[in-house]
């Protein structure tokens, strides 16, 4: 009897194991497909935009990964500044769900990026704007943070990747690459766009 005593516990114990299991495990919903088209393109679609003064955007290869390296060539100050993405299909985002969005980065300095989905000049917001994890100073990080839509989208179109946070001292520059936007709350390993995967094989069947 005491044996059996010792093996219901056990069987209970396991049982409200999976149960915490099961309600740790039960809102994260993983997606996969990247939202975004012209990713690892290096300059393409990137642009750090900066009020007064410049900026420089370049491909850069890493690796054989086809990255873009954004420059701060101004010491002037500046009342804004932001780095976008522009290859952001609006048509693919749904109201009221969540994205994850993540990229690879290697900055100069330390940087904190805040992230949203939204025109370059802040308006026809898609998501909310949530901080992402820091990213250390000339070391390659994996950055990401879930973003959620509003209930009701705007009409408007144009929206970009926006993200703010980098120092934009005279020579500061940061390399970016493997960015991903998917639908769920969990970032995934990079992948490109079905369209631009697509694209890939048809131009290697030529």
């Amino acid at each position: 009897q005491t044996t059996a005593n010792s093996a219901s516990q056990k069987t209970a114990t396991l049982e409200t194991g999976l149960d915490g299991l099961t309600a740790k495990f039960s809102n994260l919903k993983i997606g996969g497909r990247n939202l975004l088209s012209k990713t690892n393109q290096g300059k393409t679609s990137w642009e750090w935009a900066i009020s007064s003064g410049g900026s420089t955007a370049e491909d850069f290869d890493v690796d054989g990964v086809k990255a873009v390296k954004l420059t701060r060539t101004s010491d002037s100050s500046a009342s804004w500044n932001f780095i976008q993405y522009k290859g952001l299909p609006k048509n693919l985002i749904e109201p009221n769900t969540q994205y994850t969005l993540s990229f690879d980065v290697k900055p100069n300095q330390n940087a904190t990026f805040t992230a949203t989905l939204m025109r370059g000049d802040g308006t026809a917001r898609l998501t909310n704007s949530v901080i992402m994890n820091q990213a250390l100073a000339n070391k390659w990080t994996k950055v990401s943070c879930v973003l959620t839509s509003k209930e009701t989208l705007p009409d408007e179109s144009g929206q970009v990747v926006y993200l703010q946070g980098m120092p934009i001292t005279n020579g500061n520059w940061l390399i970016i690459k493997n960015i991903k936007l998917e639908k769920g709350n969990i970032a995934t390993d990079y992948s490109p766009s079905e369209v631009d995967l697509e694209q890939k094989v048809a131009e290697y069947k030529q």
